[in-house]
């Protein structure tokens, strides 16, 4: 059986177990919307017989220079994790990514390393929005000017 196949097969029995008729890689390529703010991209690379799971997390426009350190710090530690960050310049976002090699993939490879890669993508997000929301908060002041 080709990678592709195997790729197709999998996303047919995934599809089944979520309720929906049918899922296939169109143009080595399909979406999953999980809900408004959590996107699945499955892609074939056929040329390295790759298959990405890459999770949007948030836009780019509240990802600020110290949050890039601290990605390509995560970056660095990515074959611990199996993930990785990167932005897509397209959508404008930042995505949490797993590449899987099509010889390790069956189904159950497939739906762990979605649920967890799913699981990992919740915490950033969580994490990355309250550190927003937290930076958007106006400091107190911290002495009180008192004129008489």
């Amino acid at each position: 059986m080709s990678a592709r196949q195997t790729i197709d097969e999998i996303l047919l029995k995934f599809a089944h177990q979520i309720g929906l008729p049918a899922l296939h890689l169109t143009e080595n390529e399909v979406s999953l919307a999980f809900d408004d703010n959590l996107r699945v991209h499955i892609i074939f690379h056929p040329e390295s017989t790759t298959l990405q799971l890459e999770a949007e997390i948030v836009g780019l426009q509240i990802v600020n220079s110290d949050l890039y350190r601290s990605f390509l710090a995560f970056n660095y530690h990515w074959p611990e994790h199996q993930l990785f960050f990167s932005l897509d310049n397209h959508r404008h976002v930042l995505c949490l990514n797993r590449l899987i090699n099509i010889k390790r993939l069956d189904y159950e490879y497939f739906e762990t390393a979605l649920a967890e890669l799913l699981t990992q993508s919740e915490s950033w997000e969580s994490l990355l929005s309250a550190h927003v929301a937290t930076a958007e908060v106006a400091p107190m002041p911290q002495t009180l000017d008192l004129r008489v």
